[in-house]
């Protein structure tokens, strides 16, 4: 299976492009229009997706995917025409014993009650040991150990929208650091399938690169 990578600098004066950076419901609908419907939900696809800002202040869409896209965006939404590559001959060199940079922005949560309860409402985690301890316990269960980290966090919850008539809100967190590859076919399922909840709202995109 093929394993795509689009990246696209986003256009501030799109009022489309300011709508969705507003809304992160409207967000998750304007990623999965670039997919055929055919193909199923947002999991059976492999969607991901991942807003930054680089240096330049101009914010960035990244999306993994199953499928390339077949891009039906507003001609002004996007600065240049994206850029799709395969990465999944990238993914297939991961090795064990291999020290890889990461990236992943997440929603680290807990369960406000007894886990049993399944519909539980999930609380942020706020302190950075809390923070810190989540994304050691994630990386483990994806066969990677964490070496070190970093992280950048809104004190306020900067995402929001409506889903399903239900109010939409996500206390995102960026972490980035460097992590040893203990199972690479587990860190694969995890690079694939994402880390953490809230994944159809910006969420659980882990990127890896070689260390230097």
């Amino acid at each position: 299976m093929s394993l795509y990578l689009s990246r696209l600098a986003l256009n501030l004066r799109s009022a489309s492009v300011r709508r969705d950076l507003r809304d992160v419901q409207q967000l998750h609908r304007t990623v999965m229009a670039q997919f055929d419907e055919g193909a199923g939900n947002r999991a059976a696809q492999r969607v991901l997706f991942r807003l930054e800002s680089g240096s330049d202040t101009v914010p960035r869409l990244l999306i993994q995917s199953a499928q390339r896209p077949r891009w039906t965006l507003e001609e002004r939404y996007a600065l240049h025409p994206p850029e799709t590559k395969d990465i999944e001959v990238a993914l297939a060199a991961i090795a064990q014993g291999q020290r890889l940079r990461f990236r992943l922005r997440a929603n680290p949560t807990k369960r406000s009650s007894a886990p049993e309860r399944a519909n539980a409402p999930r609380l942020p985690l706020t302190s950075w040991d809390d923070r810190a301890s989540w994304l050691a316990r994630k990386l483990a269960g994806a066969g990677a150990r964490l070496v070190d980290s970093s992280l950048d966090a809104a004190s306020q919850p900067r995402d929001r929208g409506r889903a399903n008539g239900h109010r939409v809100t996500i206390w995102p967190v960026r972490f980035e650091g460097l992590l040893i590859v203990e199972d690479p076919e587990a860190l694969r399922a995890a690079i694939v399938t994402g880390i953490g909840p809230a994944r159809a709202y910006g969420n659980g995109l882990l990127s890896v690169a070689p260390a230097r």
